[in-house]
């Protein structure tokens, strides 16, 4: 039976340390730098996901070596040395020992029989996790595959030479089987290094043994495709490799990965959000707002319209007036409502500090109304995407009302981040929604409603590929077709690019970056139920007939 243990490792530069204190604070994790907490986070949530071990460890910087302290001595006694040469000379040192930990670690794993396999991953390596992706049982295949005790990547990205094969070998991903010849192996490079048979790094030291077939390293070692296990992403596509190692100059983007929503949805494609709201979190001078939609097509009266919901208005009323955010309910033009509010209704609303906005129009202009599933009210959200007044907005159904961690919600949208709640067997949903308002998100969707020609197909869905038909409303089905569907695709496109809507080229080509919020935390209705076994402890929107907690505000 396979088993595998996985590990990162952080080396601490303890030489230092009466220089610089606050060196050694980052190895904690409320003071690791970003994109080091990034890449921890996303490999965790991988390995819980996937039932396998996934350890960060620590260790103090080794001492140099004896040929390595009479090296120093040697070249810091020549006349022409600089003034801190055996500065320079001992911290080189101690960076190589660094990379030579590594393999120590990896023999004591295996010689405490930890695992039937070890995984050493540097820290600015990820296993990419997205729908239908499993890194590491990929990796487990290929090993077994070509019956290999060791497994390397190679830097195949790098399209100025032909970086494959063994004289190639990067040590950022390293695979070992537990057997004989691969701690035999270990020990043998850990030898040639302390007796300076070979005085490099361990990576140049993996490929003089490769390419020398030492320790019969050839028939025991195989050495993998970068472009799929040891990716670089600063040279090129990489949303469908395996391993992602955002080496060197690559590590910014680490900064702008979402790590998904640990344990909690399928495929992997909901975010953490509260790892995305670290990045930037919103100042009190910030303008948000929290908006519902009403189409006030039933008779006007309070308990008919808004009784059966009171409560969830109360509890966003609650939540904007701690964060100084507008309430606001947008309702279709004056002149064009069926049943307009009545006094009772205003007053209870205006009591909740809800602001009335009357929309410009019902059905955007243009916009092909043929189809009999989409009702008038289908787009009036639209309106919200072009209230450029506000950083961050969060629109959601007036079932629903706010429970805990909003902020986190809004920090994480005026990121321009597109987030919609999901459930594990709907693909979109539109119960929240959270956005940066802007007018080329406005002026793109408009374009779009007026271009799509919506035809029902086979399925009874007019949305493509999407595998539910969405009610009367529509607009769960537009959303899926404006932000991921590919029917509508070269629509969309045109529809963006047209409108000079900015975009994050790393991310998508031509779409806003989109987000999935977990439904079981952002929308839980009753009957999510048997979706969500957890209690309300962790939900932050739910519909309060089933969620009742002591509202807090975070």
């Amino acid at each position: 039976m396979q088993t595998l243990i996985a590990f990162t490792l952080l080396v601490r530069d303890d030489t230092q340390a009466h220089q610089d204190m606050s060196r050694q604070s980052q190895y904690t994790a409320k003071h690791r730098p970003f994109w080091l907490n990034s890449s921890l986070e996303y490999n965790l949530e991988h390995a819980e996901r996937n039932n396998f071990s996934f350890e960060v460890l620590t260790y103090p910087a080794e001492p140099l070596l004896e040929w390595q302290t009479k090296d120093v001595e040697t070249k810091c006694s020549r006349p022409n040395a600089v003034s801190n040469c055996v500065q320079v000379e001992t911290t080189g040192f101690h960076r190589q020992n660094a990379n030579w930990l590594k393999l120590k670690v990896i023999l004591e794993y295996l010689e405490k029989d930890a695992a039937s396999h070890v995984l050493f991953l540097d820290a600015d390596v990820i296993m990419h996790t997205k729908p239908k992706m499993h890194p590491t049982k990929a990796l487990l295949d290929l090993m077994l595959l070509t019956s290999s005790d060791m497994m390397f990547a190679d830097e195949d990205w790098d399209t100025r030479k032909n970086a494959t094969g063994f004289n190639h070998v990067n040590g950022g991903v390293i695979l070992s089987r537990n057997c004989n010849w691969t701690k035999y192996f270990l020990k043998q490079l850990l030898e040639d290094h302390h007796s300076k048979k070979c005085g490099n790094n361990e990576q140049i030291c993996f490929r003089e043994s490769l390419r020398e077939d030492r320790y019969e390293s050839q028939a025991h070692v195989h050495v993998a495709s970068a472009k799929i296990f040891n990716m670089n992403p600063n040279w090129g596509p990489w949303e469908d490799s395996e391993v992602i190692h955002f080496m060197g100059g690559a590590k910014p983007g680490l900064e702008k990965l979402d790590i998904p929503s640990r344990g909690r949805c399928p495929d992997n494609i909901c975010i953490d959000i509260g790892h995305c709201a670290h990045r930037s979190v919103l100042k009190g001078s910030t303008k948000t707002a929290f908006i519902v939609v009403k189409d006030l097509e039933q008779p006007a009266g309070w308990k008919e319209r808004f009784g059966h919901h009171t409560l969830e208005l109360k509890a966003i009323s609650s939540v904007a007036k701690h964060y100084k955010s507008d309430f606001i309910m947008l309702i279709p033009p004056a002149n064009m409502i069926q049943h307009p509010l009545n006094a009772e209704e205003k007053s209870n609303l205006e009591s909740f500090g809800v602001k009335i906005v009357n929309t410009e129009w019902i059905i955007p202009p243009g916009v092909h109304r043929s189809f009999p599933l989409c009702s008038n009210s289908s787009y009036l959200f639209m309106h919200a995407f072009g209230m450029i007044q506000y950083s961050a907005v969060v629109l959601l159904k007036d079932t629903l009302g706010i429970l805990t961690g909003i902020h986190a919600l809004l920090s994480c949208a005026s990121q321009g981040r597109f987030l919609s709640s999901i459930l594990p067997d709907e693909i979109d949903s539109d119960d929240v929604l959270a956005f940066q308002p802007s007018k080329t998100l406005f002026t793109s969707a408009l374009k779009f409603a007026s271009s799509i020609q919506l035809v029902q197909s086979e399925t009874g869905s007019v949305w493509g590929e999407l595998p539910h038909e969405p009610g009367k409303g529509c607009s769960q089905g537009f959303l899926w077709a404006l932000l991921h569907g590919s029917e509508y695709a070269s629509i969309a496109t045109q529809s963006f690019e047209a409108s000079n809507f900015k975009r994050d080229h790393k991310f998508d080509k031509y779409r806003p970056r989109t987000g999935f919020l977990d439904r079981c935390m952002w929308s839980r209705r009753a009957q999510d139920q048997d979706h969500c076994p957890d209690t309300c402890s962790s939900v932050k929107l739910a519909s309060l007939a089933i969620c009742q907690p002591h509202l807090k505000h975070s």
